[in-house]
């Protein structure tokens, strides 16, 4: 990189004072020799100085009061946007784990009853599938609309 295309990259830091002694020396020595960008340091200078001397409008009480209130609300949003992640999660564990625990009792209860009586199985590995499938989405989309009216009587109660 030239040293032209290096001091027009730090021109803005030059103006904040964040450059480094060595690369601030550089880029006002390379200032001196060219006119452009002595110039637009000239213009950002310029504009930074403008931009500090804007008036900084003061909230009033009211202002605070409603900004610290919407924050709230969407604080309270995120969180239990979060516990019905959890939740969600959680259901879709516990029918995996219920799933497998119902192939591990009923595969041999089904064997033992075919065996000893000869009978055809009861209860096969699908239908243990369909079955807690069907009760974790029940579960599932029942517990959806409780946390919904959980959470808007919990807000009732806080006004």
């Amino acid at each position: 990189m030239n040293e032209h295309a290096s001091t027009q990259r730090n021109i803005a830091a030059l103006i904040a004072g964040s450059l480094p002694d060595a690369e601030q020396t550089r880029a006002r020595a390379h200032m001196a020799k060219c006119a452009e960008c002595a110039r637009q340091l000239e213009h950002l200078f310029t504009l930074a100085k403008t931009v500090k001397r804007l008036p900084h409008p003061e909230l009033t009480n009211a202002q605070l009061t409603r900004f610290t209130a919407l924050a709230r609300v969407r604080r309270q949003e995120v969180i239990e946007r979060r516990e019905h992640h959890w939740v969600m999660a959680t259901l879709a564990i516990y029918g995996w784990v219920m799933f497998l625990f119902s192939l591990a009792l009923l595969i041999p209860m089904n064997h033992a009853l075919e065996k000893q009586f000869g009978w055809p199985p009861l209860v096969t590995e699908l239908t243990s599938l369909i079955l807690w499938g069907t009760l974790c989405w029940t579960i599932g989309f029942g517990l959806v609309p409780l946390l919904h009216l959980y959470k808007l009587n919990r807000q009732e109660r806080s006004l």
